[in-house]
């Protein structure tokens, strides 16, 4: 975006030239608008924390099809397991995490008979989806828009929440309004306490409803801040597979014993390759 980070690492011995890491051991310093930005930094921003928010999810790894994979035949995820993990042909594969052990919805004396995939093949695959997606690109990023402004619109949201904090303005003012009288006029104290309990009990209900609509209002502009993300990429994607894009654009996969694959997109979409 533009910036640059100095002294990420720095010179342990000057004749050497051996550098470390910076953790601390000397001053970092930021700079802004360093070079011509490749990316607006918002984007950039958004960007990181969707990748940031990715990372793990599911994951007991840090590979990026943690997580994204799953069995069609049984509902479980894949998982990465290590062939010939001493020797020269050493390889990484995926593959249903009950394949062998017949859980899951396949029962429990069958075993589940999706393929194993090679790393090779995930992204391959994810490359026909890039390729499908650049034959309609115009098209598919005109309907995003079109769903994303209906996603995005919280007006509605906005006007109850609205009428909410004017309600709950006046239950404040009632509820000052009894404790001063409390104070200077002698009155049946039951009484008093039954208003005070219907006060306090309205004052929680609105407050639990505006919390819900905040709730609803931030999930629709997550949700349209994730297919605006989508389209960016989408608008600048190539078809070959990169760890961002995969990051971005991939919600999940499902892989059917067959060998075909579900794609599900961040964006809604689903293709099938």
């Amino acid at each position: 975006m533009g910036d640059k980070l100095l002294q990420k690492t720095y010179s342990i011995d000057f004749l050497s030239k051996d550098r470390l890491k910076n953790h601390g051991e000397v001053p970092q310093y930021y700079v802004e608008g360093d070079h011509e930005a490749i990316i607006p930094p918002e984007t950039f921003k958004r960007v990181q924390a969707e990748l940031e928010k990715r990372k793990g999810r599911h994951s007991t790894g840090s590979c990026v099809f943690s997580g994204r994979i799953y069995c069609a035949q049984c509902g479980q995820i894949y998982g990465s397991k290590t062939w010939h993990s001493t020797d020269q042909y050493r390889r990484v594969v995926w593959q249903c995490n009950s394949k062998f052990s017949g859980v899951g919805e396949a029962g429990p004396k069958l075993k589940c008979t999706t393929p194993t995939l090679t790393e090779e093949q995930i992204k391959e695959a994810f490359e026909q989806v890039l390729a499908k997606l650049a034959l309609g690109r115009e098209e598919i990023i005109a309907n995003l828009r079109e769903v994303q402004s209906q996603v995005g619109d919280v007006s509605q949201l906005e006007t109850e929440r609205v009428i909410l904090v004017g309600k709950h303005k006046d239950v404040d003012i009632l509820f000052q309004q009894e404790i001063t009288r409390n104070a200077s006029v002698a009155q049946d104290q039951d009484a008093y306490n039954a208003r005070y309990d219907e006060l306090v009990a309205e004052g929680a209900m609105l407050d639990e409803k505006i919390a819900e609509l905040d709730a609803r209002i931030t999930e629709k502009q997550r949700n349209a801040e994730r297919i605006d993300l989508f389209i960016q990429s989408l608008e600048q994607a190539g078809e070959a597979f990169t760890e961002d894009l995969w990051c971005i654009m991939v919600d999940t996969v499902t892989v059917s014993p067959q060998g075909g694959m579900k794609f599900c997109l961040t964006c809604g979409m689903h293709v099938e390759v």
